[in-house]
């Protein structure tokens, strides 16, 4: 009788051990695939959620900090771009949040030192940025324009 128990209990050791190896498996295979995708992974709680996310200087700068990753909508006060509608639209499809933050409320971070004129779209990978529009460059005029053309930009620098 009592190496029956013994035996249950081995062998259910055993598979306890099996179905943790499974997920930690399945955990590695999904950070490899997005590592070797070139794809940015945001953290989890931009995804499956469309709002916007409003944020001030200190609050971007603790996400940097923190080394987050996510996806940030900056334009000026006065800026009426269709680039805004774009992330309203993209968000609402595709079920993924914004960080929202005005232009000026850049000031001082290392944004303005990448990023030289508002509106942009900005890609946070561990607290550093690793895509951007760049409202001034040829190459992107089409993103701002065209929201087939801006939305397949974002699907192919974040992982989904």
């Amino acid at each position: 009788m009592m190496a029956k128990k013994k035996q249950k209990k081995y062998l259910f050791f055993i598979a306890l051990v099996l179905v943790a190896a499974v997920v930690i498996s399945g955990v590695f295979l999904l950070a490899l695939k997005s590592a070797s995708s070139g794809k940015i992974a945001l953290d989890p709680e931009y995804y499956n959620n469309a709002d916007q996310i409003y944020l001030d200087t200190e609050e971007y700068e603790q996400l940097i900090r923190e080394k987050k990753s996510f996806i940030v909508v900056s334009y000026a006060s006065i800026c009426n771009s269709k680039i805004l509608d774009f992330v309203d639209d993209f968000s609402e499809e595709n079920k993924v949040a914004f960080i929202d933050i005005n232009w000026e409320k850049l000031k001082g971070t290392e944004a303005r030192e990448v990023i030289k004129y508002p509106p942009t779209v900005f890609i946070v990978e561990k607290g550093k940025i690793r895509a951007y529009l760049d409202s001034d460059a040829e190459e992107d005029v089409e993103k701002y324009n065209d929201y087939e053309v801006f939305s397949a930009w974002i699907k192919e620098n974040i992982s989904f």
